[in-house]
């Protein structure tokens, strides 16, 4: 039951695997419906998606516990997921973000700001960030899901942050974390994947070929893209037009 903010959720988990105890297996299940552990893990920073996960395993190691030692199976019931909205993070929102994080004491937390920003050049999801390589020409193979790839042409900016995150690394949870507190800060409500819609927007606002948008996102489904396309352009207007660029010439090739 020792439960430290340096190994958080994985000791649950841990101690799940190793049990030999019928009484503690029954204990556990029995607790309080779990709150007591999504609370802990909402306080580690875990959102719905993450949380339901380590439910469904828990659950069922704790179930073929349950069948070996004759004790009641766990019976937590799964969160309910909100449908979130897609949104844009617009310029002087991220401008907000990104100095509170570029001002921070800590040094290898400023060089975070690189990672956002690299986010918001090419659509990538938090992992896939360290799960690319640079390869020729600037080409950068990215390995999505279900070890899908794509190809992706960084601009120029894109590469000098993308080079940046290679001598700093950290946890896709780290990060959300950083970016979280950094818009508490500044009293913006948005998400670290808020980063990917904003890159889908602007490549809508730049009358991209959906199905290339397809691409760049590395999208299976073009249902999953089309929700892009139910937004007016006339929205996105200020993202062509800001000073800062935003809209790139990133290009994607399909293996």
């Amino acid at each position: 039951k020792n439960r430290s903010k340096k190994n958080g959720a994985g000791l649950y988990s841990k101690a799940a695997l190793t049990v030999s105890s019928c009484t503690f297996t029954s204990n556990f299940s029995k607790a309080d419906g779990g709150g007591m552990y999504i609370r802990d893990l909402n306080k580690w920073g875990y959102g719905t998606v993450s949380t339901n996960q380590r439910i469904v395993l828990l659950r069922a190691v704790m179930s073929w516990t349950a069948d070996r030692y004759e004790v009641q199976p766990i019976k937590w019931t799964l969160l309910k997921q909100e449908k979130h909205i897609p949104r844009f993070v617009y310029p002087h929102e991220f401008d907000k973000i990104i100095e509170v994080i570029e001002n921070r004491r800590y040094g290898q937390s400023r060089m975070m700001a690189h990672h956002f920003k690299f986010y918001r050049l090419t659509g990538l999801r938090r992992a896939e960030l360290y799960s690319c390589e640079l390869r020729k020409n600037n080409f950068l193979r990215v390995y999505g899901k279900g070890g899908r790839e794509r190809f992706i042409k960084l601009s120029d900016e894109a590469l000098y942050h993308y080079q940046i995150t290679r001598e700093c690394r950290f946890t896709p949870h780290g990060l959300s974390q950083s970016w979280g507190k950094a818009c508490k800060e500044v009293g913006i409500k948005a998400r670290l994947h808020d980063l990917r819609h904003t890159f889908a927007f602007t490549q809508i606002a730049k009358d991209v070929n959906p199905y290339v948008l397809q691409g760049l996102m590395g999208h299976s489904n073009f249902k999953t893209t089309e929700r892009y396309l139910k937004y007016d352009k006339n929205m996105f207007v200020d993202l062509v037009n800001n000073d800062e660029k935003l809209i790139t010439s990133n290009e994607t090739f399909l293996s």
